[in-house]
Parts: structure tokens; C-alpha cells; sequence
């Protein structure tokens, strides 16, 4: 089975970051899984010499101090920072606008996914995100 491979985890909501887990644990989609409880501590790692690995960041777009878009942006502006995966946008409700247009004019590959994910979902996204196995 496809993989999403090296995955890091970008969620506030404690339950929902568990449940995540839980879930791509049990589908066996993770070859590494990384958790982050908000997009600062999710930015610094993505900074250091380590992070440049990581193939897929599943991130919720609705949290505190720093949301999702602007950890992107603050990703793409960073001289540190040596993304070069997939973004899956988890998403509980509507995008605004605002939203919507930043997400598309980033500069990663994106898709959006349902929050609270599942199975289905997660499954489906690992078939669509391009990976050099």
C-alpha cells in the first residue's frame, strides 16, 4: 500500500491531533509521523537542518496566534525552510475568500481534506499525492 511517507501533523485541536494519529497509525499511511499543537512549534522544526525531510504536512487551517495560511506563508518566506511536499489542508468548515485565494497562491502542492478526517480520505489522498517511492 502507498504511503503518504514522511508526515508531520499541524493541529491545535488536542482531540482531533489524537484522533489523526490514531487513524493514520492504524491505516499504516505514515512512514514517520510528527505532531505539532500549533504552527509555531511546527515552524521552528521546519527550520532546523532535520525538517527537510518531511513529505506530507496535514494541516488545520483554523488555529490561534498563527493559522494555516500563515504558516505557509511564513514557510515561504523563510531562508530556512526546505519544503518541498505536499500540503493536505484540513478543513471543518468553509474557507473565507482570504483563505481560499492564499491557499492557492502558495507555492506547494496542495490538496483539501475533511476535518475530522477519515479513513476514505486519507486513503484517497495517499493515492493522489505524487511520491518518488
Amino acid at each position: 500500500m502507498k504511503t503518504l511517507g514522511r508526515v508531520m501533523l499541524v493541529d491545535d485541536d488536542l482531540i482531533d491531533r489524537m484522533a489523526s494519529k490514531r487513524l493514520l497509525n492504524k491505516l499504516q499511511l505514515a512512514d514517520e509521523l510528527q505532531c505539532f499543537p500549533d504552527a509555531e512549534a511546527a515552524l521552528y522544526h521546519m527550520e532546523s537542518d532535520t525538517a527537510g525531510n518531511t513529505d506530507v504536512i496535514l494541516l488545520d487551517v483554523h488555529m490561534p496566534r498563527m493559522n494555516g495560511l500563515e504558516l505557509l506563508e511564513a514557510m515561504s518566506a523563510s531562508t530556512k525552510v526546505r519544503f518541498s511536499g505536499t500540503i493536505a489542508v484540513m478543513v471543518s468548515a468553509g474557507l473565507t475568500r482570504r483563505l481560499q485565494t492564499g491557499f492557492e497562491e502558495m507555492p506547494y502542492p496542495k490538496t483539501f481534506i475533511g476535518k475530522p478526517l477519515t479513513a476514505e480520505e486519507l486513503l484517497a489522498t495517499a493515492t493522489m499525492i505524487p511520491r518518488a517511492d
